[in-house]
């Protein structure tokens, strides 16, 4: 007919499978029944639900007083007809009654209670199977015009291959937790390849991994160079590593450690040979070993000094693997610099160094120009350095300043020009943010500070690369209770400054572990003692708020946050303290966006935790939780290896101790007493009739 003659039409003007195009008649039939047979099934538990609704409120009989309370009566509104839709619209329309009618359901415990646990199942049940009948019609949609998308161009056929001229070069870079930078890193390859024809820069994402597998392997396959940075799930590490492994030079970073050991860069391996240990020479390590404070947790901190002068050092050291670790390392100082023209002056270094044109043989540089970095007007710039650290505002972007370089001068600043945004007594909350974010002007970053600001909090945006967070919160940020206890000569931090910033809450927005950030994370827990000891000094709460890097806020809201995402930004943080986890936003597209909701809430919960500090011992509520899964099965307070009614006594005393109100009473109930009234409450019994007549 007309319309399968336009798609066929279409079809072909975009080169796509004209043949796919022709509508299935089987295909729809049969995506016709499954979506028939879906709608049944979304039509019954509806009705199954509704049949819950009037056993439940059918045998009520309401009376409303002129003052709109309602109470039972034997005369009056009789439900008989109540339904799912009918009791969401008498909510809506006379709340007071629904209020009524719900307080009335609740005097039968059983029933109440039966048709709670009913009415949640019963709703799963028909949401996914709402899921189900939604792709379902899609599907018939699709079905129906021949397999290809409404008012969209068909998809090309799909060779499976990457097109790579005669003589050019291939560098392939697979970015991992940093979707928002692809748009940045495909115009550098764009650029790139105007300064070098013969180099092809193939950009891809973790997410390619799954969506465009092929293309990926396809590019992988006799590629010259990979570039990884930021990639952590184990399958994808494992599937990349047998991929990876014949392709010359190979630069990962920031990544899985069993990802990282593939790093080859000529002579220089990060992975070790047989009998061997991996990593630069003896002379090397002895120029490494000068950089840092010394302490063991400060060993990566080191490096990015180290990437600053380590490469012209590196010149006067002999050897080809020497060589080869300065180019990885300069290589390194322009990827960490961030920001689009250094990521090209890397790949551009790469090219110079590594990847003339098949045939050509390189020409030789003097020696002047080998130990001065001199080189012709086509060749690499240096890097472009960007801050380190400093603190951001959205307000100084606006205005085209500078960063600030200490805490004491953001504050400064922010009282003469910001100080009717927030009350005079607003807690001061660190908030530390990935660089790579403020160097790539990522704008929801922004949003993120007005809204703390508007919210009455005063943020300190300290930003960082990750390795050196717990340097930050360690040495630069100090507390109340940890100025009282130098002052009566208790020294926990060595290395605190003297012009530290007072703040009531640490807020992280990178994740990871504190120390170490991405660089640590394959090391879970390793470091997380010394990250206690850090936080225990400061005694304030620290946070981890950070927006989903790898995952889309439409799946955020449908499935929740994926597992290795929770991971690496949310779990691995509460190993070192972190509390009250919340996810500010997520991806949509390549670029990360707030909820701005997750955000006032967060701002609340700093100003409730701050209330909380300060307010007396005895006026604050504190609820305990015990382990007791599976329940009824007598598991409540139990824990392995450790005594749970003791440590719970423990704990009351200690409680009553500083100032506490556990009651009047003289001697408290013993732990094995508190255990066993909660497991009472657990037995069916108790359930099914209510405490007062259960036990």
């Amino acid at each position: 007919d007309f319309s399968t003659n336009v798609l066929v039409a279409s079809a072909g003007a975009a080169g796509a499978d004209v043949e796919s195009v022709r509508v299935n008649e089987e295909d729809v039939a049969q995506a016709e029944e499954t979506a028939r047979a879906l709608r049944a099934s979304v039509e019954a538990l509806t009705a199954e639900l509704d049949a819950c609704y009037r056993a439940t409120f059918g045998g009520i009989t309401l009376v409303v007083d002129e003052g709109g309370a309602s109470a039972s009566a034997e005369s009056g509104r009789r439900f008989e007809d109540m339904t799912e839709t009918a009791f969401r619209t008498l909510n809506a329309s006379e709340p007071a009654t629904a209020a009524a009618l719900l307080k009335e359901a609740e005097k039968d415990i059983a029933t109440w209670l039966s048709f709670q646990k009913n009415v949640h199942s019963i709703k799963a049940r028909r949401d996914r199977t709402r899921d189900s009948l939604a792709e379902a019609e899609n599907a018939l949609a699709v079905a129906k015009r021949g397999g290809v998308g409404f008012l969209t161009a068909p998809a090309p056929m799909k060779t499976g291959t990457v097109e790579q001229r005669e003589g050019t070069r291939k560098i392939v870079l697979l970015s991992g937790f940093e979707s928002f930078n692809v748009a940045l890193y495909k115009a550098s390859a764009r650029d790139l390849k105007k300064r070098y024809p013969h180099v092809d820069l193939l950009v891809f994402s973790d997410r390619d991994i799954e969506g465009r597998r092929e293309e990926l392997e396809a590019a992988l396959d006799g590629a010259d160079v990979f570039f990884g940075s930021l990639l952590f799930d184990y399958d994808q590490v494992e599937w990349l590593r047998s991929r990876i492994a014949d392709i010359p030079l190979r630069f990962v970073f920031e990544s899985a450690l069993e990802l990282m050991s593939c790093t080859s860069v000529g002579s220089f391996q990060m992975a070790a040979p047989s009998g061997q240990k991996a990593g630069p020479p003896p002379a090397v390590k002895a120029v490494l070993a000068k950089f840092g404070s010394g302490k063991e947790e400060d060993k990566l901190v080191g490096y990015l000094s180290f990437l600053k002068i380590g490469p012209q050092l590196l010149k006067f050291v002999p050897g080809d693997k020497a060589k080869d670790l300065k180019n990885w390392l300069t290589v390194y100082a322009y990827w960490n610099q961030g920001g689009k023209e250094n990521v090209e002056e890397a790949f551009a270094y790469l090219a110079a160094e590594y990847l003339a044109p098949l045939g050509e043989e390189k020409k030789d540089t003097n020696f002047l120009a080998k130990i001065f970095g001199l080189g012709g007007a086509k060749g690499p710039k240096p890097p472009k350095e960007t801050p380190a650290l400093g603190l951001y505002h959205p307000q100084l972007e606006r205005e085209k300043r500078p960063y600030f370089e200490s805490v004491s001068a953001y504050l400064d600043w922010h009282a003469r020009t910001r100080a009717h945004k927030v009350p005079v007594d607003a807690p001061r909350v660190a908030v530390l943010l990935y660089r790579k974010h403020v160097i790539t002007k990522q704008p929801y970053l922004a949003d993120l500070v007005e809204s703390f600001e508007d919210s009455g909090v005063l943020p300190i945006p300290i930003f960082i690369n990750g390795v050196e967070a717990h340097t930050i919160v360690r040495d630069m940020l100090t507390s109340d209770y940890e100025q009282k206890r130098r002052a009566s000569g208790v020294i926990e931090v060595d290395s605190l400054k003297s012009d530290a910033t007072i703040v009531d809450a640490v807020v992280s927005t990178v994740g990871f572990p504190l120390v170490g950030g991405p660089a640590g994370s394959m090391e879970a827990g390793r470091q997380a003692e010394v990250a206690q000891g850090i936080l225990g000094a400061k005694n304030i709460p620290y946070f981890v708020a950070a927006p989903l890097l790898i995952q889309d806020i439409a799946s955020w809201v449908q499935s929740g946050v994926g597992g290795l995402q929770s991971t690496i930004l949310y779990a691995l943080p509460e190993l070192d303290g972190a509390i009250d986890t919340v996810a500010l936003g997520g991806l949509c597209g390549d670029n990360i966006y707030l909820t701005r909701e997750r955000v006032f809430a967060l701002a609340n919960r700093l100003k409730q935790w701050r209330n909380l500090r300060t307010s007396a011992r005895d006026e604050r509520k504190i609820a305990v939780m015990l382990y007791g899964f599976p329940p009824g099965v007598g598991a409540t307070g139990t824990a392995a290896l450790l005594n749970v009614p003791d440590s719970l006594e423990n704990m009351l005393n200690s409680l009553r101790e500083q100032g506490y109100n556990l009651g009047d009473q003289d001697e408290l109930p013993s732990g094995e007493a508190i255990v066993r009234a909660l497991r009472a409450l657990e037995e069916n019994a108790t359930i099914m009739a209510g405490y007062d007549r259960g036990v």
